[in-house]
This record gives structure tokens, C-alpha cells and sequence, in this order.
């Protein structure tokens, strides 16, 4: 096994920790930062650790990269901004969820 899926089975698991640590240290709310930060920050970590790991579905990647989108977007609406600076970070997340899924496939 090469050191980089190494790193990718690690992160993935420090990934997984982090989000159901944050379930237990804040209560489960979608629309709590502080939980969804956990959440968020759990799954970037996934879609990382998943990126480094050699051999694995491309549709687990995408998949993995997009509920990390959606996850990103629902975390920024808890904040309840402008309309306009919620529209424009989300430009911002989907223009980097297809530029990212451009170099997978």
C-alpha cells in the first residue's frame, strides 16, 4: 500500500470521527452552525481522504464531492446572510464542484 492511501484511509477516518463526535458533543440541527461545522468539516475530510485513495469508483468520488457541495451550501444558509452573499458563495461552491468534477472524469 502506498503512503498516499494510507493518508486516505487515515483522513477518512479522522473524517468520520469528526462528524459523528460533532453529533454527540451538539445536538443533530441542519440549521446549527456549530453542528454542521463538524459535519462539513468531517466531510471535506472524506472527499480528501476518498481523492487519495487509487482504485476507487469514480461515481464514489463525485458522489462524495457533491454531498460535501450540498452539505457546504445548507452549512452558509445557516448563517443567514443577504440573499446576495448566499447566492454568490453558492456560484462560488458549484463553480468549484464542476471544475472538480471536470478533472475527475
Amino acid at each position: 500500500m502506498a503512503g498516499l492511501t494510507i493518508l486516505g484511509y487515515v483522513l477518512m477516518a479522522l473524517g468520520v470521527i469528526v462528524s459523528i463526535g460533532g453529533g454527540i458533543i451538539k445536538p443533530i440541527d441542519l440549521m446549527n452552525s456549530e453542528f454542521m461545522s463538524f459535519l462539513t468539516g468531517g466531510l471535506i475530510l472524506i472527499t480528501i481522504g476518498l481523492a487519495l485513495i487509487k482504485n476507487i469508483p469514480q461515481w464514489l468520488l463525485l458522489a462524495t464531492l457533491w454531498i460535501t457541495a450540498v452539505s457546504i451550501i445548507v452549512y452558509t444558509y445557516g448563517f443567514h446572510m443577504p440573499v446576495w452573499v448566499f447566492f454568490s458563495g453558492i456560484v462560488v461552491i458549484l463553480g468549484m464542484g464542476i471544475w472538480l468534477t471536470t478533472l475527475i472524469l
